[in-house]
């Protein structure tokens, strides 16, 4: 509970722009949220590469089709019409798993998808880490060689 306080307090200090790099207009909830991101590593599905899928899309008119049977299986049940209920409510129980498994497999690839790009994320941020990290450790011998050759003097 104080870690979530003295976190609060350090997002509204960043927030208002006091010791902070980060933008004034971001609210707490959103850098909170970007550092529990960042703790965590990212989401494990990116909703904006799910949306772009094929088979999401594909899953989408497939729940608009289950949608329009189970109203057309309503209608066939207002109007006494036993066939169109029951031909109509199969189709619907039968699109409905349909639309389940095609969601969960575009999941899936999204989750691959969304891997592979925090993935490439990570690798670009050791990349740096460790160029700066030799930049350092060459700035440390310079400065030690620099040391030594006064001290020569």
């Amino acid at each position: 509970m104080e870690t979530n306080e003295k976190d609060e307090k350090d997002a509204e200090r960043a927030a208002a722009g006091k010791g902070s790099s980060e933008r004034p207009d971001k609210t707490t909830a959103e850098i909170l949220r970007e550092r529990r991101e960042a703790a965590m590593g990212g989401p494990n599905v990116d909703n904006e590469i799910h949306r772009d899928l094929p088979l999401a899309r594909v899953a989408y008119a497939l729940l608009a089709l289950t949608v329009l049977g189970y109203a057309v299986s309503r209608l066939g049940a207002y109007l006494g019409n036993a066939d169109l209920e029951s031909v109509t409510s199969i189709a619907t129980a039968l699109l409905f798993i349909v639309t389940f498994i095609v969601w969960f497999v575009s999941r899936h690839q999204a989750k691959v998808l969304t891997e592979e790009k925090y993935a490439d994320q990570r690798a670009a941020i050791r990349r740096a880490a460790e160029e700066r990290a030799a930049k350092e450790k060459a700035e440390k011998a310079a400065a030690k060689a620099a040391r030594k050759r006064r001290r020569k003097k």
